[in-house]
C-alpha cells in the first residue's frame, strides 16, 4: 500500500514572490523543433523508489524484504486530469518535434455518424483506416506519411479523431469527398493545410483539444457557466467550416476515461530531446533559443491549514520551486509574452510537473 506523507499546495509566484538571489539546483532542457522548453527547479527531484511488477504491483529496490505494493490507481475522471495535463504536454512537445513546415502538414479530423462512445472500436476503425489510406497512397505513388492521432470526447458521449500528418516533401491534395470520406466509412471527415501563421503547432492543438464551446459545455453538465470564465474563439463546427463561439479553456479534460491513451504516433515519429544543464549552459542555451514566449514558476508547498505553519511567505523560500520557461526561435521580438506557447497548459501544465517532481512521490501517478 502507498502512503503520502505530506500533503501539498501548489502556488503560483509573481515576480515580486520569488525568493531573491534565487539559483535553481536543476535545470532540464528540452527540445521540440523550434521550440525549447526550460524547467528549473530549486532542488533536484527526487527517484522514485519504486520497481513495477505489473499494472497493479510494484517493489521497492531499497528494500531487501522484496514486499509487493499496490499501485492506488486513479477511481474517477476528476483524478485523472493531472494525468490528461501531462500527456498533453508531452503530446505537445512531440508535436513541435515534428512539424515545423506547415507546407508539409495535413491536418484531419475524423467524425461518426453516429454517438460512437467505445475507445477501443476508435482506435479500432483508425487502425483499419490506415491500412486503407496507406494502399491508397501507394497507388497514387505517394510515400505514406507519419502520423500523431488524438481522439477528442465530445460532450455527448461521442468520439472524434483529430490527426497530424506529417509528409516527407509537400502536402499533396487529398479530395476530401471523393477520397477520404470514402476511406474513412464512418462518418464526417474533414482535410485542411496546417495554418503557415503558427509557429507553435503543439501549444495550438492542445488547446483546440481541451477547450469546449459554452454550448456543449451547458448541454454536458446542465448548467451554464459564467461568462467571465469564457473566451471567444474560431471553432471547427461538424460540417467543417469555422464559426466564432464562446469557449470554455480545459473543460474537455473531465471527459477523457481514467487510464485511456489519448494519443498514438507512427513508429517514424521523432521525440523531443531532453538534456541536464549547469546554471552557466543554461543561460547559453538560452540566448541563443529565440524569443523568450512564456514563463511562470509555482511553489510546492506543505499544507500547513490554519496554524501558524501555513505563513505561504515564510514557506517559499524552504519550498520547492519550479519555474517553466518557453523559447520560440521562429518568434519575433514584438510577438513575446503573448501566452500561445503556454497553450491551454499554462497553469495546468505547471501544476502538473509540480506535482510530479514534487519531494513525496506517489508512484501510481506515473502508471
Amino acid at each position: 500500500m502507498i502512503f503520502i506523507e505530506n500533503t501539498v499546495k501548489i502556488k503560483r509566484l509573481s515576480s515580486d514572490e520569488m525568493p531573491k538571489h534565487w539559483k535553481p539546483k536543476y535545470i532540464k532542457l528540452t527540445r521540440a523543433g523550434h521550440v525549447s522548453e526550460f524547467v528549473e527547479m530549486s532542488r533536484r527531484p527526487k527517484a522514485i523508489d519504486a520497481l513495477r511488477v505489473s499494472k497493479d504491483f510494484y517493489i521497492k529496490p531499497s528494500e531487501e524484504s522484496g514486499e509487493v505494493y499496490a499501485y492506488q490507481h486513479a477511481s474517477d475522471k476528476s483524478g485523472c486530469q493531472d494525468s490528461v495535463r501531462r500527456s498533453l504536454a508531452a503530446l505537445r512537445l512531440i508535436i513541435n518535434a515534428n512539424c515545423s513546415d506547415p507546407a508539409r502538414l495535413s491536418w484531419v479530423t475524423l467524425t461518426y455518424a453516429e454517438n460512437m462512445t467505445d475507445t477501443k472500436q476508435l482506435y479500432h476503425d483508425y487502425k483499419a483506416f490506415w491500412l486503407r489510406f496507406s494502399r491508397w497512397c501507394a497507388k497514387q505513388g505517394y510515400q505514406k506519411p507519419e502520423y500523431i492521432a488524438v481522439a477528442e470526447p465530445q460532450g455527448r458521449g461521442a468520439w472524434h479523431l483529430h490527426c497530424i500528418w506529417i509528409w516527407s516533401d509537400k502536402a499533396p491534395f487529398i479530395d476530401n469527398n471523393s477520397v477520404l470520406w470514402k476511406l474513412w466509412k464512418h462518418g464526417f471527415t474533414k482535410i485542411k493545410a496546417v495554418r503557415t501563421d503558427c509557429d507553435n503547432l503543439g501549444a495550438y492543438f492542445s488547446a483546440y483539444l481541451a477547450d469546449m464551446t459554452v454550448e456543449e459545455y451547458e448541454k454536458a453538465h446542465g448548467h451554464g457557466i459564467d461568462e467571465r470564465y469564457t473566451q471567444e474563439k474560431q471553432v471547427l463546427n461538424d460540417d467543417g467550416t469555422e464559426t466564432p463561439k464562446r469557449i470554455v479553456k480545459g473543460a474537455r479534460l473531465k471527459l477523457y476515461p481514467v487510464g485511456m491513451q489519448i494519443y498514438r504516433a507512427s513508429k517514424g515519429v521523432v521525440r523531443p530531446t531532453s538534456q541536464e544543464l549547469t546554471p552557466e549552459q543554461a543561460e547559453k542555451e538560452k540566448a541563443s533559443a529565440g524569443t523568450l514566449t512564456f514563463s511562470a514558476a509555482v511553489a510546492v508547498l506543505p499544507d500547513c491549514g490554519s496554524g501558524s505553519g501555513g505563513d505561504d511567505s515564510v514557506n517559499i523560500a524552504r519550498s520547492q520551486i519550479i519555474s517553466k520557461s518557453y523559447y520560440n526561435a521562429k518568434r519575433k521580438k514584438s510577438q513575446a509574452g503573448d501566452g500561445q506557447d503556454a497553450g491551454c497548459l499554462s497553469l495546468g501544465g505547471m501544476i502538473a510537473s509540480a506535482l510530479a517532481n514534487r519531494d513525496v512521490i506517489d508512484p501510481s501517478e506515473f502508471q
